[in-house]
Protein backbone atom coordinates (compact mmCIF):
# COMPACT_ATOMS: atom_id res chain seq x y z
CA UNK A 1 0.00 0.00 0.00
CA UNK A 2 1.36 3.30 -1.10
CA UNK A 3 0.65 6.35 0.71
CA UNK A 4 1.99 10.38 0.91
CA UNK A 5 3.44 12.05 4.45
CA UNK A 6 3.33 15.56 5.08
CA UNK A 7 5.71 16.86 7.82
CA UNK A 8 5.23 19.97 9.34
CA UNK A 9 7.63 21.09 11.99
CA UNK A 10 8.15 24.65 13.89
CA UNK A 11 11.84 24.84 12.47
CA UNK A 12 10.14 26.24 9.53
CA UNK A 13 8.78 29.03 11.54
CA UNK A 14 10.36 32.24 12.66
CA UNK A 15 11.71 31.72 16.22
CA UNK A 16 8.88 33.63 17.79
CA UNK A 17 6.53 30.98 17.02
CA UNK A 18 8.17 27.98 17.74
CA UNK A 19 9.00 25.54 20.65
CA UNK A 20 6.91 26.89 23.63
CA UNK A 21 4.99 29.83 21.60
CA UNK A 22 3.33 27.14 19.85
CA UNK A 23 2.08 25.24 22.73
CA UNK A 24 0.46 28.57 23.81
CA UNK A 25 -0.92 29.57 20.36
CA UNK A 26 -2.84 26.04 19.68
CA UNK A 27 -3.83 24.46 22.96
CA UNK A 28 -5.64 21.32 22.61
CA UNK A 29 -9.14 23.03 21.79
CA UNK A 30 -7.63 24.69 18.59
CA UNK A 31 -5.91 21.34 17.60
CA UNK A 32 -9.00 19.96 17.84
CA UNK A 33 -10.97 22.04 15.78
CA UNK A 34 -8.68 22.95 13.23
CA UNK A 35 -6.81 19.70 12.92
CA UNK A 36 -8.98 16.75 13.42
CA UNK A 37 -12.60 17.54 12.80
CA UNK A 38 -11.82 19.32 9.12
CA UNK A 39 -9.28 15.54 8.71
CA UNK A 40 -12.58 13.83 10.05
CA UNK A 41 -14.86 15.60 7.28
CA UNK A 42 -12.35 14.93 4.63
CA UNK A 43 -12.17 11.10 5.62
CA UNK A 44 -16.11 10.91 5.49
CA UNK A 45 -17.14 13.02 2.15
CA UNK A 46 -13.90 13.64 -0.03
CA UNK A 47 -11.87 10.14 1.13
CA UNK A 48 -14.67 7.82 1.54
CA UNK A 49 -12.40 4.77 0.55
CA UNK A 50 -9.44 5.56 1.93
CA UNK A 51 -7.57 3.09 3.43
CA UNK A 52 -6.36 5.36 6.34
CA UNK A 53 -6.40 9.37 7.21
CA UNK A 54 -4.39 9.70 10.23
CA UNK A 55 -3.22 12.51 12.45
CA UNK A 56 -0.36 11.12 14.16
CA UNK A 57 1.84 12.78 16.96
CA UNK A 58 5.41 11.64 16.89
CA UNK A 59 6.04 10.01 20.53
CA UNK A 60 2.69 8.41 20.77
CA UNK A 61 0.41 5.17 19.28
CA UNK A 62 -2.07 6.47 17.39
CA UNK A 63 -4.43 9.88 17.00
CA UNK A 64 -3.95 11.38 20.10
CA UNK A 65 -4.87 14.81 20.40
CA UNK A 66 -4.77 16.02 24.14
CA UNK A 67 -1.54 14.49 24.83
CA UNK A 68 0.52 16.94 26.12
CA UNK A 69 3.38 18.55 25.98
CA UNK A 70 2.59 19.49 22.02
CA UNK A 71 5.35 17.96 20.21
CA UNK A 72 7.88 19.82 17.85
CA UNK A 73 6.62 17.90 14.97
CA UNK A 74 3.54 16.43 13.48
CA UNK A 75 2.98 13.84 10.60
CA UNK A 76 0.22 13.43 8.58
CA UNK A 77 -0.66 10.07 6.45
CA UNK A 78 -2.63 9.79 3.95
CA UNK A 79 -2.66 6.67 1.91
CA UNK A 80 -5.45 7.49 -0.83
CA UNK A 81 -4.52 8.16 -4.30
CA UNK A 82 -2.47 11.75 -5.37
CA UNK A 83 -5.57 13.49 -6.55
CA UNK A 84 -7.29 12.55 -3.82
CA UNK A 85 -4.78 13.70 -1.23
CA UNK A 86 -4.33 16.85 -3.35
CA UNK A 87 -7.97 17.93 -3.14
CA UNK A 88 -7.92 17.24 0.86
CA UNK A 89 -5.15 19.30 1.12
CA UNK A 90 -7.10 22.54 -0.72
CA UNK A 91 -10.07 21.93 1.29
CA UNK A 92 -8.27 21.80 4.66
CA UNK A 93 -6.72 25.48 3.40
CA UNK A 94 -10.41 26.76 2.60
CA UNK A 95 -11.50 25.35 5.93
CA UNK A 96 -8.66 27.57 7.63
CA UNK A 97 -9.21 30.63 5.72
CA UNK A 98 -13.05 30.30 6.49
CA UNK A 99 -11.85 29.94 10.39
CA UNK A 100 -9.93 32.75 10.45
CA UNK A 101 -11.37 35.13 7.68
CA UNK A 102 -13.81 36.68 10.98
CA UNK A 103 -10.23 37.75 12.32
CA UNK A 104 -8.69 39.02 9.47
CA UNK A 105 -12.00 41.40 8.41
CA UNK A 106 -11.00 44.89 9.18
CA UNK A 107 -13.81 46.25 7.86
CA UNK A 108 -15.10 48.84 10.60
CA UNK A 109 -18.93 48.55 11.75
CA UNK A 110 -21.57 51.54 12.74
CA UNK A 111 -21.00 52.13 16.62
CA UNK A 112 -22.24 54.78 18.97
CA UNK A 113 -21.27 58.21 18.00
CA UNK A 114 -20.58 57.76 14.64
CA UNK A 115 -21.68 59.69 11.90
CA UNK A 116 -23.30 57.82 8.84
CA UNK A 117 -25.53 58.16 6.10
CA UNK A 118 -28.19 55.56 4.94
CA UNK A 119 -30.80 55.16 2.20
CA UNK A 120 -33.96 53.71 3.61
CA UNK A 121 -37.55 52.36 2.15
CA UNK A 122 -40.33 52.66 5.29
CA UNK A 123 -42.87 50.63 4.62
CA UNK A 124 -46.64 50.91 6.82
CA UNK A 125 -49.67 48.08 6.95
CA UNK A 126 -48.13 46.58 3.46
CA UNK A 127 -47.60 50.35 1.54
CA UNK A 128 -44.66 51.82 0.92
CA UNK A 129 -44.87 55.40 2.64
CA UNK A 130 -41.51 56.96 2.15
CA UNK A 131 -37.99 56.48 0.14
CA UNK A 132 -34.74 58.39 0.66
CA UNK A 133 -33.68 56.49 -3.24
CA UNK A 134 -36.90 58.51 -4.46
CA UNK A 135 -35.35 62.22 -3.24
CA UNK A 136 -31.86 60.71 -4.50
CA UNK A 137 -30.33 62.09 -1.05
CA UNK A 138 -29.52 59.36 1.92
CA UNK A 139 -30.51 60.66 6.25
CA UNK A 140 -27.51 61.75 7.62
CA UNK A 141 -27.67 61.29 11.67
CA UNK A 142 -25.65 60.33 14.44
CA UNK A 143 -25.84 57.08 16.06
CA UNK A 144 -26.93 57.39 19.61
CA UNK A 145 -27.44 61.31 19.62
CA UNK A 146 -31.41 60.96 19.77
CA UNK A 147 -31.66 62.15 16.14
CA UNK A 148 -33.77 58.78 15.04
CA UNK A 149 -36.71 56.53 16.97
CA UNK A 150 -34.61 53.83 19.03
CA UNK A 151 -35.75 51.03 16.58
CA UNK A 152 -33.99 52.62 13.80
CA UNK A 153 -30.76 53.71 15.46
CA UNK A 154 -30.14 50.26 16.80
CA UNK A 155 -30.81 48.67 13.89
CA UNK A 156 -27.93 50.83 12.16
CA UNK A 157 -25.25 49.52 15.00
CA UNK A 158 -22.99 46.93 13.85
CA UNK A 159 -23.63 47.66 10.39
CA UNK A 160 -20.66 48.03 7.31
CA UNK A 161 -20.58 50.35 4.66
CA UNK A 162 -22.43 48.97 1.67
CA UNK A 163 -24.27 46.32 3.80
CA UNK A 164 -28.40 46.09 3.34
CA UNK A 165 -30.22 45.00 6.07
CA UNK A 166 -34.60 44.64 6.77
CA UNK A 167 -36.25 45.11 10.13
CA UNK A 168 -39.67 45.64 11.74
CA UNK A 169 -39.58 47.88 14.59
CA UNK A 170 -42.36 47.61 16.86
CA UNK A 171 -44.71 50.73 18.35
CA UNK A 172 -42.27 50.89 21.46
CA UNK A 173 -39.20 51.21 19.83
CA UNK A 174 -41.00 53.40 17.31
CA UNK A 175 -43.50 56.56 17.39
CA UNK A 176 -45.15 54.81 20.73
CA UNK A 177 -48.68 52.97 21.32
CA UNK A 178 -51.95 54.65 20.42
CA UNK A 179 -52.82 56.34 23.54
CA UNK A 180 -57.11 57.43 23.70
CA UNK A 181 -55.94 60.40 26.35
CA UNK A 182 -54.26 62.01 23.28
CA UNK A 183 -57.60 62.08 21.80
CA UNK A 184 -59.68 64.97 22.26
CA UNK A 185 -63.39 65.77 21.12
CA UNK A 186 -64.35 69.38 20.43
CA UNK A 187 -67.76 70.89 19.86
CA UNK A 188 -68.06 72.25 16.18
CA UNK A 189 -69.31 75.66 17.12
CA UNK A 190 -65.92 76.05 19.30
CA UNK A 191 -64.11 75.24 16.63
CA UNK A 192 -65.87 77.22 14.15
CA UNK A 193 -65.78 79.91 15.78
CA UNK A 194 -61.77 79.85 16.22
CA UNK A 195 -61.23 78.42 12.39
CA UNK A 196 -63.51 80.63 10.82
CA UNK A 197 -65.49 77.51 9.18
CA UNK A 198 -65.95 74.18 10.11
CA UNK A 199 -62.75 72.09 9.92
CA UNK A 200 -62.56 68.56 7.09
CA UNK A 201 -61.43 65.25 8.00
CA UNK A 202 -57.64 65.00 7.47
CA UNK A 203 -57.08 68.26 8.23
CA UNK A 204 -53.75 69.21 10.69
CA UNK A 205 -54.49 71.68 13.55
CA UNK A 206 -52.81 72.52 16.63
CA UNK A 207 -53.59 72.70 19.84
CA UNK A 208 -52.47 72.21 23.71
CA UNK A 209 -51.88 69.05 24.91
CA UNK A 210 -49.99 68.50 28.41
CA UNK A 211 -48.82 71.69 28.45
CA UNK A 212 -47.41 72.00 25.04
CA UNK A 213 -48.33 72.38 21.20
CA UNK A 214 -48.84 69.63 19.18
CA UNK A 215 -50.02 68.73 15.88
CA UNK A 216 -53.41 66.87 15.66
CA UNK A 217 -55.45 65.15 12.87
CA UNK A 218 -59.14 66.13 12.46
CA UNK A 219 -60.63 62.46 12.29
CA UNK A 220 -64.17 62.23 12.44
CA UNK A 221 -66.68 65.43 11.89
CA UNK A 222 -69.93 64.00 12.73
CA UNK A 223 -72.75 64.91 15.78
CA UNK A 224 -71.71 68.85 16.66
CA UNK A 225 -68.21 67.62 17.26
CA UNK A 226 -65.11 67.46 15.62
CA UNK A 227 -62.74 64.80 16.72
CA UNK A 228 -58.67 65.77 16.71
CA UNK A 229 -56.24 62.70 17.28
CA UNK A 230 -52.92 64.25 18.92
CA UNK A 231 -51.27 60.96 18.36
CA UNK A 232 -48.11 61.03 15.67
CA UNK A 233 -49.95 60.08 12.72
CA UNK A 234 -47.31 56.17 12.93
CA UNK A 235 -48.27 55.60 16.74
CA UNK A 236 -48.99 52.08 17.22
CA UNK A 237 -47.94 51.16 14.05
CA UNK A 238 -45.09 48.42 13.13
CA UNK A 239 -42.61 49.88 11.10
CA UNK A 240 -40.76 47.97 8.28
CA UNK A 241 -37.34 49.99 7.06
CA UNK A 242 -35.22 48.85 4.81
CA UNK A 243 -31.89 50.19 5.29
CA UNK A 244 -28.22 50.68 3.26
CA UNK A 245 -25.26 51.78 5.23
CA UNK A 246 -23.62 54.03 2.39
CA UNK A 247 -20.92 56.17 4.18
CA UNK A 248 -19.76 56.02 8.17
CA UNK A 249 -17.68 58.20 9.65
CA UNK A 250 -16.43 56.86 13.07
CA UNK A 251 -16.10 58.97 16.04
CA UNK A 252 -13.20 61.87 16.43
CA UNK A 253 -12.35 60.60 12.93
CA UNK A 254 -12.79 62.84 9.70
CA UNK A 255 -12.67 60.94 6.89
CA UNK A 256 -15.61 58.75 6.02
CA UNK A 257 -15.93 55.07 4.42
CA UNK A 258 -18.36 54.96 1.67
CA UNK A 259 -19.67 52.32 -0.19
CA UNK A 260 -18.08 51.63 -3.35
Amino acid sequence: MSGISFRISPDIFPNDLSGEHLRTIFPDFFRVIFLYLPVRIIRKTACPAADSIVIRLPGSNGPNLSKKPYRDNMSFKISPGRKTVVFSALLLLILAAVSFSGCLDKTPTAQDGDTVKVHYILTVDGNVRESSYDRGTPLEFTIGAGQMIKGFNDAVIGMKVGEKKKVDIPPENAYGVHRDEMVDVIPLEQMEAQLGSAPEVGEQLYGLVGGSYRAGTVTDVSNGNVTVDFNHALAGKTLTFEIELVELTPAATETPAAAQ
